[in-house]
């Protein structure tokens, strides 16, 4: 198995640049939040691995990729994270991020402690994309 170092995979899986191999132009008429945030995800192998863990972390047997998007963004700003550019959508991210860790709303995967919003968008990159 590949060692991951956390912030290679932070980086690579969160802050990265958009991964076509995520999107779907499909999935993104039909579903445009989640849609938006997995844009925000590069390297999608990370992140479904870090997904794959969260959800069995907190024991969830979620496959609703709209639910989850709608933990990270609330009703209120949806709008807003679907219309920004990717750019804008990184910044918004970081300052759920650092909120996150402000605020205590942390969880620890594999000796990783990671923002709540880190995980649920690597969880979402883990969800069927149907």
């Amino acid at each position: 198995m590949t060692a991951f170092s956390r912030r290679r995979v932070l980086s690579a899986a969160v802050v990265g640049a958009w991964a076509p191999q995520v999107y779907s132009p499909a999935l993104s008429e039909r579903e445009p939040l989640p849609a938006a945030l997995l844009e925000l995800i590069d390297d999608e192998c990370s992140a479904r691995y870090l997904g794959r863990r969260y959800l069995y972390c907190r024991g969830d047997t979620c496959t609703n990729r709209y639910a989850l998007a709608a933990e990270i963004v609330n009703r209120p700003e949806r709008d807003r994270w679907i219309a920004a550019d990717v750019g804008l959508r990184r910044k918004l991210l970081a300052e759920r991020v650092s909120s996150d860790f402000a605020e205590d709303r942390v969880v620890t995967i594999d000796g990783w402690v990671l923002a709540e919003t880190e995980a649920k968008l690597c969880a979402l990159a883990e969800l069927p994309h149907t």
